[in-house]
C-alpha cells in the first residue's frame, strides 16, 4: 500500500530552517509529503489533524480557544466568516450554533490550520492554528477512511501515523460503541457508523481540546441521543469539546456555553438560558392604574410596559407567583398570566420566517417528520409581538403534534390574503374528534387561540378527523405590521397574488 511505502519518512530527524506543514499528519516533518502522502494523512477535505509530536511546551491556559476579528473572504467574494471574536474555557462544552452555511465549517477549518485567514488572529491550544495538533482532535465536513479497511484498520493506519500506542484503539471504540463492528469494512457502515468512527479517531490520542463539526449528522432520533451522551460524557474533566451544529435541542442539552452565528458574525454568545431570550410575563389585570403602581413599586417603570390593555413585563419566570400575590392582595383582578420570553435571541437576529424554518428544521429533524413549508417571498415587518406570538403559534403547535398526532407528515403555511395574515398547520396523524382532540391538546390549543386572539385575531380547527388535524390561525395586517407603509405593501402584494 501507499501508505506503507512512504511510511519511513514519517521518522525522519527534523531539520532546522526547513519548512513545516502542520495542517497534515506530519506536521514537524523534515520535508515536504508528496500529494500521496498528504491525500494519505488527508483521504479528503475535512479530515482529523494529528502530528507526531507536539510544537511547543504544554502551558496551563484558560481559553483554549480565542480569536479576534477573524475573517474569511474568499476569491469569489462571498464572506464566509465576518469579524469574528469567540472565546472557548477550559473544561467546557461550547455550542457553535448556526443554520446551514452560517460560517460555521469554515471556521473550525480555519482553527485546525486547514484553511488561512483573510484577516484577524487566532490562538488554539497555546498556539497560531495548526501549530499545536498535538493536543487536538478534529472532525470537520466529515469523516474520510479507506473504504476497503475495517473500521479498527482504518484507526491503526491514524494510529501509526499519530504515535499513538495500539491499545488505545480499543478504548476509543468500545467509547464510541463501535466495538461489535470494528472488524467489518467502513464501506459498509451507516451513515451513523461513520460518524462516531470520526469521533473514534479524534479522541485517539485522548486530546485535551477536541473540535466536533456536527457530529449528529446522519443519525436517526435513537442515534442522536446515543451521540449527545457520548459527546456529553466525552467532555467530562479538564477537556474541552467545541461543537458546532444546526439543531437548537442539541445545544441545549450539551453545552455549557452557546455561541450564535449568523451569516458569519457572532451575533451573541452566552449560557443557554440567556441566550433563549429576555424571560417575561404577560399580564392581563384590571383596574389597569391600580395594576401598574404595584407591578412599578416591585420591579421599577424600566422593567414594566402596557400594550393595548395588557402588562408586558421583564421579570425572572421564578417571581411570577409572588407578582401574582402582590397583585391579588392589593386587591387586582388578575384575569391572565403567561410566563413567555419576550425578545427571543432568534427573532432578533434572523427575522421570522428564517428563524421559523430553523426551528422546524430542528423540531422534525429530530424525530424524522417531514415537514413543507410555505412563507411569504419577502420578509414582513411585523411588531416584536406579531413575530413572537406566529413564532409561538407554530413552536407549539409542533409540539403537541410530535407528542401526541403520531404524523409523519405536517405543513405550515403562512400567506397574506384578504387584509389577513393566515397561518395554518396541518398534520397527517391520527385524526381525531375535536372533543378528543381539545382534551388531548388542551394546553397547546389554548395557548394558539390565547395569542391569536390578543392580537385581535380568529384561530380555528379546519380539520379534526380522518387523516390528520388543521389548525387556521388568522390575524389582521392592520395590528400586525409595524408601519403603515407596511400595510399598503403587503396588501398590494395580496392583490398581486390574487
Amino acid at each position: 500500500m501507499g501508505i506503507v511505502a512512504h511510511s519511513h519518512k514519517f521518522g525522519a530527524k527534523r531539520h532546522s530552517g526547513t519548512r513545516q506543514y502542520p495542517h497534515t499528519f506530519g506536521a514537524g516533518l523534515a520535508a515536504k509529503p508528496s500529494m500521496f502522502q498528504t491525500r494519505a494523512c488527508y483521504p479528503a477535505r475535512g479530515g482529523f489533524a494529528f502530528p507526531t509530536a507536539p510544537t511547543q511546551r504544554e502551558t496551563a491556559i484558560d481559553l483554549l480557544i480565542e480569536t479576534n476579528g477573524l475573517t474569511k473572504r474568499y476569491r469569489t467574494g462571498i464572506t464566509a466568516v465576518d469579524n469574528l471574536d469567540l472565546s472557548v474555557r477550559r473544561g467546557e462544552v461550547y455550542g457553535f450554533l448556526g443554520p446551514n452555511g452560517a460560517g460555521k465549517t469554515t471556521t473550525m477549518r480555519v482553527l485546525v490550520g486547514l484553511l488561512r485567514p483573510t484577516a484577524g488572529t487566532a490562538v488554539v491550544a497555546g498556539a497560531a492554528p495548526g501549530r499545536a495538533l498535538a493536543r487536538i482532535g478534529s472532525l470537520v465536513e466529515g469523516p474520510a477512511f479507506y473504504p476497503y479497511l475495517s473500521g479498527r484498520d482504518n484507526l491503526k493506519v491514524l494510529a501509526r501515523y499519530a504515535g499513538t500506542p495500539n491499545e488505545r484503539i480499543e478504548v476509543v471504540l468500545d467509547e464510541v460503541d463501535l466495538k461489535d463492528r470494528a472488524g467489518d469494512k467502513y464501506s459498509t457502515y451507516s451513515q451513523g457508523m461513520k460518524q462516531r468512527l470520526g469521533v473514534a479517531a479524534a479522541l485517539l490520542k485522548d486530546p485535551e481540546l477536541l473540535i466536533l463539526d456536527e457530529p449528529s449528522n446522519g443519525h436517526d432520533p435513537q442515534g442522536i441521543v446515543e451521540m449527545r451522551d457520548l459527546v456529553r460524557g466525552i467532555g467530562q474533566g479538564e477537556r474541552t469539546v467545541f461543537l458546532s451544529s444546526h439543531l437548537l435541542g442539541e445545544v441545549e442539552q450539551i453545552c455549557d456555553r452557546v455561541g450564535v452565528i449568523v451569516k458569519g458574525k457572532l451575533v451573541a454568545e452566552g449560557t443557554v438560558a440567556e441566550l433563549g431570550g429576555q424571560s417575561g410575563l404577560t399580564i392581563l389585570a384590571s383596574p389597569e392604574r391600580q395594576a401598574n403602581e404595584v407591578l412599578v413599586r416591585l420591579l421599577g417603570a424600566d422593567k414594566v410596559r402596557i400594550e393595548d390593555g395588557t402588562f408586558r413585563v421583564e421579570v425572572e419566570p421564578q417571581r411570577a407567583a409572588e407578582i401574582n400575590r402582590e397583585l391579588v392582595q392589593a386587591g387586582v383582578d388578575v384575569k391572565r398570566r403567561v410566563v413567555e420570553n419576550l425578545r427571543p435571541t432568534l427573532l432578533d437576529n434572523l427575522g421570522l420566517f428564517p428563524a421559523l424554518r430553523w426551528q422546524v428544521a430542528d423540531s422534525c429533524g429530530r424525530v424524522g417528520l417531514n415537514c413543507t413549508e410555505r412563507y411569504p417571498p419577502e420578509e414582513l415587518s411585523l411588531t416584536p409581538e406579531a413575530s413572537i406570538a406566529i413564532f409561538r403559534i407554530v413552536q407549539e403547535a409542533l409540539t403537541n403534534i410530535l407528542k401526541h398526532a403520531q404524523a409523519r407528515n405536517v405543513e405550515i403555511s403562512i400567506e397574506s390574503r384578504h387584509q389577513s395574515l393566515i397561518v395554518r398547520i396541518r398534520d397527517d396523524g391520527i385524526g381525531l374528534p375535536l372533543e378528543r382532540l381539545e382534551a388531548l391538546r388542551s394546553h397547546g390549543l389554548a395557548a394558539m387561540r390565547h395569542r391569536a386572539v390578543g392580537l385581535g385575531g380568529q384561530w380555528r380547527v379546519l380539520r379534526a378527523t380522518g387523516g390528520g388535524t388543521e389548525v387556521e390561525v388568522r390575524l389582521p395586517l392592520e395590528k400586525i405590521l409595524a408601519t403603515t407603509s407596511a400595510v399598503t405593501s403587503a396588501q398590494g402584494a395580496t392583490a398581486a397574488a390574487g
